[in-house]
């Protein structure tokens, strides 16, 4: 009874540690990705003197010539197996300001672009060229 018991104990704990392995894993990732989309975004508007469209940044960075990366990655805190999101804001002097973001824990897209600041979501993971995170 007593090492069964144990056991028990033992499988609670090991099943919780392994719990918070696989959150600490998607954050990993979504960081690493996002790393990995700025730097594309980065290539793209040195080549082409802008930032991808919003609304095809996807095809713009996958499509065009020269191809600046072979696939956009999924975001993995996208419960419906969702891309990550891109902003673009055009009327951002002294060009344009982008943000591209992982929902986070919470599943919620609630960050806003500006001129030349981003105000973060709760639990987004981003990565922008904006001045300032608020």
């Amino acid at each position: 009874m007593i090492v069964v018991a144990v056991l028990g104990i033992l499988a609670a704990v090991l099943i919780l540690n392994l719990q918070g392995i696989s959150g600490d894993a998607k954050t990993s990732v979504a960081k690493s990705d996002l790393r990995t989309l700025k730097t594309a975004l980065v290539l793209y508007e040195n080549h082409f003197n802008a930032f991808p469209p919003q609304d095809a940044w996807e095809k713009a960075l996958q499509e065009d010539e020269p191809r600046i990366i072979d696939r956009v990655p999924t975001d993995p805190y996208n419960q419906q197996g969702g891309k990550y999101i891109y902003k673009l804001n055009t009327d951002a002097p002294p060009g344009k300001t982008y943000v591209v973001l992982s929902v986070g824990k919470n599943g919620e897209d609630d960050t806003q672009v500006f001129y030349d600041r981003v105000v973060k979501g709760n639990d987004d993971y981003l990565v922008t060229n904006a001045r300032r995170i608020e």
